[in-house]
């Protein structure tokens, strides 16, 4: 009983040196997502690139066009916008609860 009451929640997301770090094991999508939703703002395409991990940065393109044709994101010029959808989507997936 002690111990549920002492054990912490991590945050799915965190910030070290300035850069969004996931704490959890997602879908490459997913881990997409999940940063676009933490930024809470539309985000230039390069700037989503680097805070990825490497295994995932060399599929940005091809996630980003892939999350586009479902209506999760739109990019123009650039910068990657999260849609309503892909809004309902994060939070209905709880992507950003506590691990």
């Amino acid at each position: 009983m002690i111990a549920n009451i002492v054990t912490r929640a991590a945050p799915i997301v965190e910030e070290i040196d300035g850069r969004p770090v996931l704490n959890a094991k997602l879908p490459r999508r997913d881990h997409v997502l999940a940063l676009l939703y933490w930024a809470g703002q539309p985000t230039d395409v390069g700037t989503l690139r680097s805070w990825l991990p490497v295994g995932i940065r060399k599929y940005a393109s091809k996630l980003l066009s892939d999350l586009e044709s479902a209506f999760l994101v739109h990019l123009r010029d650039g910068v990657v916008y999260v849609t309503r959808p892909g809004l309902r989507y994060v939070e209905e997936n709880r992507l950003l609860h506590p691990a």
